[in-house]
């Protein structure tokens, strides 16, 4: 069986890439394909994966999102109508969906957020089955226009799919930016070129570092940014007072750090994961895989910038609360399912 997987973003490089080991691991012939995107080509760099890079982002207007997806189905059905793929895989990819749809390639998508509700009504109605992490309920999916019949869970939280495997890095990045002298604030930032992010929410994001700064001083604070504008934006406005690393390999840094604030939602679920310290500032929507770790007490969320500040310097304070989160997040890894093993066996059931 020929099997094309769509990898869009950093947080899909990792998640796929154990995918089309699986697969191939199966038998079966696996090609993958990505778009013109620094972030994501960095991820797959590091991973040493070669995918074929098709389309580009489209940055942060409606107008070029609309203009490159148009593009990027183009390209993409040419591309893929000669591969001719038996199977199609994409987390949200709206372009690979209606390829598939139009190629009549059946369509396994992934999914964990529902939050990115445009994106999801582009996709998720064109899905011959949608995998999705158990702790969103099935009518959240069913509203988008699939079938409950056609939704199948697993009981994981997607970074279960490369910290079950421990995904190394080919290249290693390069980490002595970080003084390991002092407690290491990593601030992972916004997806700010999102459609659904306001100016309100960038608004808060400068907040809440302006007071971790403030209260957190004698800490090295390590700016995690999405793209070249941010770590722009970041060096014009605090210079010196902060660390940028231009390229990084998430499971890696996380290990080197002593706390993380999370302003999207998949490195924060990472670290609490890995048994690191973990604090939600993100102000994008509920988040049903970021509240199942609030209530096991893997993740904090305090509120305002003025206790996100507070609640990092009390853990940068308290010496023993590393060593009982790593404990409990353990355990609750442990008892998770591996999601890559439930996929690749869902696509070769459905497939036969």
């Amino acid at each position: 069986m020929k099997v094309w997987i769509d990898i869009l973003t950093p947080k899909q490089a990792l998640f796929f890439t154990p995918l089309a080991e699986e697969l191939r691991n199966r038998g079966h012939k696996v090609i993958l394909t990505t778009r013109h995107y620094p972030e994501v080509e960095g991820v797959l760099h590091i991973l040493g994966v070669e995918a074929e890079v098709i389309g580009r982002h489209g940055g942060e207007t409606l107008l070029g999102k609309l203009e490159a997806s148009a593009e990027r189905i183009w390209k993409l059905a040419a591309y893929i109508s000669e591969q001719a793929p038996e199977v199609a895989v994409c987390f949200a990819s709206p372009e690979s969906a209606r390829v598939a749809f139009g190629l009549g390639i059946p369509l396994f998508c992934v999914n964990d957020s529902p939050h990115s509700e445009k994106v999801a009504r582009l996709t998720i109605p064109l899905a011959t089955t949608l995998l999705t992490p158990w702790v969103i309920p099935s009518y959240i999916w069913v509203k988008f226009g699939i079938p409950k019949s056609k939704v199948v869970s697993y009981r994981a939280l997607d970074p279960a799919a490369w910290l079950k495997r421990e995904v190394k890095p080919k290249i290693e990045t390069k980490l002595n930016l970080i003084d390991r002298a002092k407690k290491v604030v990593a601030i992972r930032l916004e997806e700010s070129q999102a459609y659904y992010l306001t100016p309100d929410d960038l608004k808060w994001t400068i907040s809440v570092i302006d007071n971790i700064i403030k209260e957190a001083s004698a800490s090295s604070i390590l700016i995690l940014a999405r793209n070249s504008a941010q770590r722009r934006t970041m060096k014009e406005r605090y210079g010196e007072q902060i660390t940028i690393l231009e390229e990084f390999f998430g499971p890696t840094l996380l290990k080197s750090i002593d706390a993380l604030v999370g302003m999207g939602g998949t490195m924060t679920v990472e670290a609490a994961l890995m048994g690191i310290p973990s604090i939600s500032a993100q102000r994008i929507a509920k988040l049903y895989t970021e509240e199942y770790l609030i209530k096991k007490g893997l993740i904090l969320r305090p509120g305002k910038p003025e206790a996100v500040a507070k609640t990092v310097k009390e853990i940068l304070r308290d010496t023993h609360l590393r060593t009982q989160i790593e404990a409990k997040a353990k355990k609750i890894l442990n008892k998770m399912e591996d999601p890559i093993e439930k996929i690749a066996s869902t696509i070769e059931t459905a497939a036969k």
